[in-house]
């Protein structure tokens, strides 16, 4: 997926996904991998994910929403993206369809330090 088409699939109603196209059009770094994975899976790991990132204090966003999304979004599997928002010090998770063409949610994770951000 290119950028322009990411960030045109990112104009959605939810906050997280509008942040997200926003860093994207800021120059952020990305990444849509190649294989599949469940979407129960995903709903799963990330119902974990959200109340781990919450026990630690993380600031987090987007994550109630990406799980009604995943639920309702009907497809048996799904792709993973990533944004790296170096200036706003945001990891952004997106779940995309298995064609690549559509971004079915997104949520965000803040980082506090350079450091703990993924390596370009």
């Amino acid at each position: 997926m290119e950028r322009g088409a990411l960030i045109r699939a990112l104009l959605r109603e939810d906050v997280a996904s509008r942040a997200c196209a926003e860093a994207l059009d800021g120059g952020a770094d990305f990444e849509v991998y190649e294989g599949e994975v469940a979407t129960a899976d995903l709903m799963a790991i990330y119902r974990r994910r959200a109340r781990h990132v919450a026990a630690i204090g993380l600031e987090h966003g987007g994550f109630e929403e990406a799980l009604i999304d995943l639920g309702r979004c009907g497809a048996e599997v799904l792709r993973l993206g990533a944004v790296t928002d170096r200036r706003g010090r945001r990891h952004f998770q997106l779940f995309v369809s298995a064609d690549a063409d559509d971004v079915v949610a997104c949520l965000w994770v803040r980082h506090e330090a350079e450091d703990h951000l993924p390596e370009r």
